[in-house]
């Protein structure tokens, strides 16, 4: 059985096709870095917008405090940090923070935008699946929008629980971004139009531009989401896994023009813990 949201939902706690997803190869690693780096401004002023309320950000705490399940100050890993949105949080709620992404660009916004201790925070420019830590390094390892961009996103998470310490969380946010895109599932043309009177609404242009490029050939386009999180996460051996598919409602309220962009992505928070 599965927890989702505090209760027990009936899911399969492994799933024999999830770890053999293919992998996509691409010989264009620089010219994805390139694009993460390009982007890096977009991220940092759309961040910015999506946390401006105190409310916002009081949410997403409560959130993650929720997910790690523990108000102890620990050491968390940051993977795919961004501009550095989710770390600064972190660091507010008390932890000691290790940043990482593979956009140096996207490290150096993240420096510029945490006003902390030099102590509590360091920046490694990496790969997801490719980290220099020890085995066992982290408590928690954190992951906000990143797995749906990954080539090998099972290899991730083959990482993460590598350098997590035994009885460590790996709490992971995401969504079905690009899932009904290659199909006539009535979910694509949701989103398109919800992404449409977003960008009316507010007069912000789409985030999605990554559709039109290596997106719909990524792995996490083509499977069903978090139930394929659960799979490979029980694969690897993780325990307690615990569902949240209330994201949008939670963040973001009932009705805002932010809901209104995200409705039919799905949100979801997926976290588990490593056995002792």
């Amino acid at each position: 059985m599965v927890r989702r949201a505090g209760r027990l939902w009936p899911g399969k706690q492994s799933n024999s096709t999830a770890g053999k997803t293919a992998v996509m190869t691409t010989n264009d690693q620089p010219g994805i870095i390139k694009h993460w780096d390009e982007r890096a401004s977009d991220y940092l002023q759309s961040s910015r917008r999506d946390f401006a309320r105190n409310s916002t950000t009081n949410r997403w705490k409560d959130l993650l405090s929720r997910s790690i399940g523990t108000s102890e100050s620990l050491h968390i890993l940051d993977v795919g940090c961004g501009p550095g949105i989710m770390t600064r949080l972190l660091l507010e709620m008390g932890h000691r923070v290790t940043a990482v992404d593979i956009s140096r660009q996207m490290l150096d916004n993240a420096r510029h935008t945490l006003i902390t201790p030099a102590t509590a925070v360091s920046f490694c420019c990496a790969e997801a699946s490719r980290l220099p830590f020890p085995d066992n390094s982290f408590d928690v390892v954190v992951s906000r929008y990143l797995v749906w961009t990954l080539i090998d996103p099972a290899g991730a998470l083959r990482e993460w629980q590598r350098i997590n310490k035994p009885g460590g969380i790996v709490v992971i946010i995401d969504g079905n971004w690009f899932c009904y895109h290659r199909t006539r599932h009535p979910a694509h043309w949701w989103t398109s139009c919800m992404n449409l009177l977003y960008r009316i609404w507010t007069g912000h242009r789409s985030g999605n531009d990554l559709a039109a490029g290596y997106a719909l050939d990524l792995p996490c386009s083509h499977v069903s989401r978090p139930r394929w999180d659960i799979g490979i996460m029980s694969d690897l051996g993780y325990i307690d896994i615990c569902v949240n598919r209330s994201v949008e409602r939670q963040i973001w309220g009932i009705v805002s023009a932010k809901r209104l962009k995200y409705l039919g992505s799905h949100q979801f928070v997926i976290s588990g813990r490593k056995p002792e």
